[in-house]
């Protein structure tokens, strides 16, 4: 029994342990690609007159424990509905929330054992922008154990509303990388998202989206303003939308004008911590650009603690902020490196997934509750 109990404690120690190492992004992220198939179903016994089912190809020999990608619907020409077919769009009309269990959406069986992610309703995530009238649906999944996908599969399906018999191809579309945190409110949804047992994926899944032609009517396009560049073409009918790669994509500097005030701050903090990265000689420390640099650093750090500071007065304070850290990076070299560096740091820490964590988690939590069991039956028995 000791022997035992001191193995149990064991893999506890190491799934601690490795709950503190992160998992570089490799060819398993790389090589997993997510395809949304959306197509019209009218028929009485559906919720919703379109279905859209989420498919997952990736490596045959990892033990999938997390799954998600994002689908962008135009709340135009497109209802959230609930099981009975009831229109619930305006309960998800905010910056984030989880589906309920009331909503058509469901995980799929996946080969021959017939296996399912659990907790969809519960993990996936909804993400309203209301300046184009758009949400975000991160559709994701969880398996502690792992899964095998053997070849592509279908993962999740889950039904809504057209609002008419076709809609422009550009009234559902994949997420931009850009769209992270800005115009998709939630930090916490992802354009895709893949772990397995021994690695944590990053962004770089390809997703695109398939529809029917009965669903599209090519000849329209919804004429909305762009939140940031982007060099996907539109929908095509029984066509794939080209994927959306994050490492391809050019990093985008948003205007302060256009910013929220928890986008401003966000920004604020994360220079405040390039800022406190940075090692260069004392005597470029006197330079008159670091001077500025730190003068302008120390402000923004009091507008921030300043409970009553206006959003007007923090983006004077980013503005400031991001012209003396250019000035700094064109004067500087040696500060420019480490800016550089520190910036891709901390957009890897920002894309990197809490589910490896959560899983580990659970898995301590299983372990430690065998754990205390066996204790006290032992403790019974030497008692008795």
């Amino acid at each position: 029994m000791k022997r035992f109990l001191t193995v149990l404690l064991v893999l506890v120690l190491l799934l601690q342990s490795a709950a503190l190492v992160q998992a570089a992004a490799s060819d398993f992220s790389d090589n997993t690609e997510f395809e949304y198939v959306l197509t019209k179903v009218d028929t009485p016994d559906n919720p919703g007159n379109v279905e859209a089912k989420l498919f997952l190809k990736t490596d045959s020999e990892k033990l999938i424990t997390t799954f998600g990608a994002t689908i962008v619907l135009n709340l135009d020409y497109f209802d959230l509905v609930d099981k009975k077919g009831n229109v619930v769009t305006d309960a998800y009309k905010t910056d984030v929330k989880i589906l309920e269990n009331n909503m058509p959406l469901y995980a799929s069986k996946i080969g021959k054992k017939s296996l399912k992610f659990s907790s969809v309703k519960g993990l996936t995530i909804a993400s309203y922008n209301s300046g184009n009238n758009e949400l975000y649906l991160f559709v994701c999944g969880m398996a502690i154990s792992g899964i095998q996908i053997e070849q592509k599969s279908e993962v999740a399906y889950l039904y809504f509303n057209a609002k008419q018999d076709k809609v422009p191809a550009n009234a559902f579309r994949v997420m931009k990388q850009s769209e992270v945190g800005t115009a998709c409110k939630s930090q916490a949804v992802m354009v895709t998202q893949i772990g397995c047992t021994t690695e944590v994926g990053d962004s770089p899944s390809k997703i695109s989206i398939n529809a029917d032609e009965a669903l599209i009517d090519s000849s329209k396009e919804i004429p909305t303003e762009p939140i940031s560049e982007d060099t996907s073409e539109p929908v095509q009918g029984d066509s794939t939308q080209p994927s959306t790669d994050s490492s391809s994509e050019e990093k985008v500097t948003k205007a302060v004008e256009d910013m929220s005030e928890q986008e401003i701050e966000k920004e604020i903090e994360q220079k405040i911590d390039i800022h406190d990265s940075i090692n260069i000689s004392e005597k470029q420390k006197q330079s008159p650009a670091y001077k500025a640099y730190e003068k302008a650093v120390e402000k923004a750090q009091k507008v921030l603690d300043d409970k009553n500071a206006t959003k007007e007065e923090k983006a004077e304070a980013l503005k400031e902020l991001r012209d003396a850290e250019q000035t700094l990076k064109e004067t500087v070299p040696e500060a420019a490196e480490q800016i550089e560096e520190t910036e891709k740091e901390l957009e890897a820490r920002s894309s990197r997934s809490p589910w490896l964590f959560i899983g580990i988690g659970g898995g301590v939590a299983v372990l430690a509750a065998v754990i205390i069991v066996l204790i006290i039956k032992n403790r019974k028995k030497e008692n008795s």
